[in-house]
C-alpha cells in the first residue's frame, strides 16, 4: 500500500517535470513547489489511501516460496492501515529530499502453511497468524536530477525505519508452543522488528526506482497538439522538457521547462530564444512564472505551416441567417454587398470566399497589469464562379491589437478588454477607384463598431469565469489564487488545502 502512496506522491508534485532545447538559455516557464505544497498533498493523498484501504479492502497476492528442503505458503492475506500517517517533507540544498513518515500503525493476517525436511523427518504445520505494528517511521532521502533525455529521475540515497512495537499472534498445531516460548523470551521480536526496518526500505527504494525508470524515464516528453482537440496531424507538439535539473533549496524545489510549441523533425536551433524569465518571491505554496515564449513558438511554428490562413464559404454561417458573404443583403441586415457597394453594384446577388493570412507572426507583449497581443493579416475577398474558381474583387492589408487584463478573486478568472484596434493600411480592387476614401470610410466604421463592441463585451463576461478549485478525488482544494502581470512575465500563485467533502445528513 505504501508503495502507492509512494507513487501517488510523487506523480503528483515531481512529474511536472518538462523538456527543452539545449541551444536556448532560458527557459518557457519555471515552478516553484514550497515544503508546506509537499506537506498538505502527500496528507492528502494519505487521506484517501486510508478511506480506500476502508472502502475497498486492499487485496495482497498469496505469498509462495519453496527450496530444496522446505516450502512455505501465507494465503487470504488480510491488511488494515489503523491510522493516517503523518507525512512531512523537508529539503536539502544539494537537489535531496527527504519524506519523513510516522506514527503508522498497521496488520497483516492470513493462513500459514509450512512444510520442512530434515533428512528422513518430514514437518508439517498450519494455521493462522497475525503482526501487528505499531509507531513505524520511515524517513527517504530521494536525489532529483535531470537526465539526457531532459527527464526528472528519482534516486533514494538514503532510508531509515524504525519500529515502536509489535506484536504477533500464531496459531497452529506442533509449532504454537515453540512460537509462544520464543515470544516470551523475546528472540522473536527482537528479530522481526530488524526484518521490517529493512523491508520497510528495501521496499521503498525498489518502489521509486521503478517508478522513476518504467514511469518518468518512457514517459512523452512532446505532447501532439491536435491530437488534444481531435482535429489536424500529431506532428505539432508541445515541448515541455526540463530545461535544467530541478533546483531545491531548504524552502522549495524549482523546476525549469522548455514550454515551447514545435514541428516534429525541426532541429532544436530552429526554436526561438527565449526572453529572461523572474520569478519574484512569494509566500505561496506553488509559483508559476511564464514568459511570451509559448505564444511565439506556437505561432512561429503555425507560421512556417498551412495553418496560418483561414478559408471562409457562403457555407460557413448557419443557412437560416444568410450568409454575410454575399454582395445583396436580402435575408441578413448586414452583408459584404453593403459595405462596399461599387462591388454589390457590379456583381448582383452573388456569392463570395473570404481568405484571412497572417503577414508577420502574431507578438505578445507582457506589460504591467496587461498584456497586447498584435497581428497583421491580408484579408481577400473573391467572387465565386460556377465552375468554382474565383475573381479577385477586393484585397485590403490590415494591423491589429487587443489589450487585455485579467485577474483572480474569490476562485474566479475576471478579464477585461482594455482597447481593441483594428487598421486597414491599403486596399485593392479594380471595382474601387477612390481606395484612399474607401480605407478613411472603412476604417472610420470600424473604430466606431469597436467602440460599440468592447463595452458590449465587457459586460457579456462581467461575471468571470469559475475556476475549478476542489478535487475530491484526492482530497485536495486549491486556495488563495493570484494571477499577476509583470514586464515580460506571467505570474500564478496559489496555495493547497485539504478536502473534506461534507458528511451527507442522517
Amino acid at each position: 500500500m505504501f508503495p502507492k502512496a509512494i507513487t501517488l506522491v510523487w506523480f503528483i508534485l515531481c512529474s511536472i517535470a518538462a523538456r527543452s532545447s539545449a541551444n536556448r538559455e532560458n527557459p518557457g516557464a519555471t515552478y516553484r513547489v514550497t515544503d508546506a505544497a509537499f506537506n498538505v498533498v502527500s496528507e492528502a493523498l494519505l487521506t484517501k489511501v486510508k478511506q480506500e484501504i476502508d472502502t475497498n479492502p486492499f487485496v495482497i497476492p498469496d505469498q509462495r516460496a519453496t527450496d530444496s528442503s522446505s516450502s512455505y505458503a501465507i494465503t487470504s492475506i488480510d491488511f488494515k492501515l489503523y491510522t493516517v500517517p503523518r507525512s512531512k517533507f523537508s529539503f536539502l540544498p544539494l537537489d535531496e529530499v527527504i519524506w519523513s513518515l510516522k506514527d503508522i500503525d498497521l496488520s497483516f493476517s492470513g493462513d500459514w502453511s509450512y512444510v520442512d525436511h530434515l533428512r528422513f523427518i518430514r514437518l508439517r504445520d498450519k494455521g493462522w497468524g497475525n503482526i501487528s505494528i505499531s509507531g513505524l517511521s520511515v524517513d527517504m532521502k530521494v536525489r532529483l536530477g535531470r537526465n539526457d533525455s531532459d527527464k526528472l529521475t528519482l534516486a533514494m540515497t538514503g532510508c531509515s525505519a524504525l519500529v515502536e512495537k509489535v506484536s504477533l499472534k500464531v496459531e497452529g498445531a506442533f509449532y504454537h508452543v515453540i512460537y509462544k516460548l520464543l515470544l516470551k523470551l523475546g528472540f522473536l521480536k527482537g528479530k522481526l522488528k530488524r526484518k521490517i526496518r529493512f523491508t520497510v526500505c528495501d521496499l521503498a527504494e525498489k518502489t521509486i526506482k521503478k517508478f522513476s525508470d518504467e514511469y518518468l524515464a518512457t514517459m512523452p516528453t512532446k505532447y501532439p497538439v491536435f491530437s488534444a482537440i481531435g482535429y489536424g496531424p500529431n506532428d505539432l507538439v508541445f515541448d515541455y522538457g526540463l530545461k535544467t535539473g530541478p533546483i531545491v533549496t531548504k524552502d522549495y524545489v524549482q523546476m525549469s521547462h522548455n514550454a515551447g510549441f514545435l514541428w516534429l523533425g525541426d532541429p532544436a536551433d530552429s526554436l526561438l530564444e527565449a526572453p529572461k524569465i523572474s520569478l519574484p518571491p512569494s509566500k505561496s505554496m506553488l509559483s508559476v512564472a511564464a514568459t511570451d515564449y509559448p505564444f511565439d513558438t506556437l505561432f512561429d511554428a503555425i507560421m512556417r505551416s498551412n495553418y496560418s490562413s483561414i478559408y471562409l464559404t457562403q457555407e460557413t454561417f448557419p443557412d437560416r441567417s444568410g450568409s454575410p458573404l454575399e454582395t445583396t443583403c436580402e435575408r441578413q441586415l448586414v452583408c459584404f454587398g453593403a459595405f462596399v457597394p461599387e462591388i454589390a453594384e457590379r456583381f448582383p446577388n452573388r456569392s463570395m470566399t473570404m481568405l484571412i493570412e497572417l503577414t508577420a507572426r502574431p507578438d505578445l507583449t507582457i506589460k504591467e497589469n496587461s498584456f497586447t497581443i498584435t497581428s497583421a493579416q491580408r484579408i481577400s475577398f473573391n467572387i465565386t464562379e460556377p465552375s468554382g474558381t474565383g475573381e479577385p474583387v477586393l484585397s485590403l492589408e490590415s494591423s491589429m491589437s487587443v489589450t487585455v487584463t485579467a485577474h483572480i478573486t474569490n476562485n474566479t478568472l475576471f478579464g477585461k478588454l482594455i482597447s481593441v484596434r483594428l487598421v486597414f493600411g491599403s486596399a485593392s480592387s479594380p471595382s474601387i477607384e477612390k481606395t484612399a476614401e474607401f480605407l478613411k470610410s472603412l476604417n472610420q466604421m470600424t473604430e466606431d463598431n469597436l467602440a460599440f463592441l468592447v463595452p458590449l463585451v465587457n459586460e457579456l463576461f462581467a461575471g468571470g469565469f469559475e475556476i475549478p478549485t476542489t478535487y475530491e478525488r484526492i482530497g485536495l482544494r486549491v486556495a488563495n489564487s493570484l494571477l499577476a502581470f509583470i514586464p515580460g512575465n506571467v505570474i500564478l500563485n496559489a496555495d493547497f488545502d485539504l478536502y473534506l467533502p461534507p458528511k451527507p445528513k442522517t
